[in-house]
């Protein structure tokens, strides 16, 4: 579509419409201090972001990144929830109420098969350095197998070679919000209609794509911590400022 969209004439995309389309996968590994590996996907726009941490026992990046897509399904391995749903599957559906937990057989969590499937669909341009240190990633590569894998089988979804951006994304340079900090500030959910509506994403959201939605969210809820990084951002905003004047 060619030309630019005004402002008057389209409204902003809220948080729920920019990640509806959006499922993920959650894998943990075993023993104390284990890491927890995740993949996200949205349909609509062919983004994969995948994520592996480190976590402490209450889980809370993880939750921090579930809270931050907001994903309509979450897959997890029928280890975690047969015979009893393990302690971080108990603490998303606390933390995590509108998303529904998919249990999927664990052989599909298979790392082996999640780095096939990103040589397979990833954008070549810029596909190195993400193929150079992604394939030590065992568990985030596990969850992107189960995430490909459901896609291709429940979804009737099929993506062609070589159209998918892969993304990792890591938590340094940024501030780490548990969800009942972001819920009691009212960040992106306001607590009287349980809606985006007069929340700092509500006032602030202009964008009109759902991509450019979830970028705004993601820099409300991990909020910067780089000197460097916010002091550009600085001179980019007081830049377009005077552009506009």
């Amino acid at each position: 579509m060619n030309g630019r969209r005004s402002r008057s004439s389209a409204s902003a995309v809220s948080s729920k419409a920019a990640d509806n389309s959006l499922l993920a996968a959650v894998v943990e590994g075993r023993g104390i201090g284990a890491e927890v590996g995740m993949c996200f996907c949205d349909l609509k726009t062919s983004e994969v972001i995948l994520c592996q941490i480190a976590d402490s026992q209450t889980y809370v990046r993880t939750l921090q990144k579930l809270n931050l897509y907001e994903p309509s399904e979450i897959l997890v391995p029928t280890t975690a929830v047969d015979p009893v749903n393990s302690k971080l599957v108990k603490i998303i559906r606390e933390s995590v109420p509108p998303s529904t937990i998919t249990p999927i057989a664990r052989r599909y969590f298979n790392d082996a098969a999640g780095l096939q499937y990103i040589k397979k669909y990833i954008i070549r341009e810029g596909s190195a350095s993400l193929l150079l240190g992604i394939p030590t990633k065992y568990f985030c590569l596990a969850a992107t197998a189960a995430v490909m894998r459901h896609i291709e089988e429940n979804r009737n979804a099929m993506f062609l070679h070589h159209s998918i951006q892969f993304k990792y994304q890591i938590f340094q340079g940024s501030m780490v919000l548990d969800c009942a900090t972001a819920r009691n500030l009212e960040l992106t959910i306001n607590l009287s209609n349980h809606s985006d509506k007069e929340t700092l994403f509500g006032i602030m959201n202009e964008t009109m794509t759902a991509m450019g939605a979830r970028l705004l969210r993601s820099n409300i809820l991990q909020p910067l911590t780089d000197e460097r990084t916010i002091t550009t951002r600085l001179d980019c905003v007081q830049e377009l400022s005077q552009a506009e004047e």
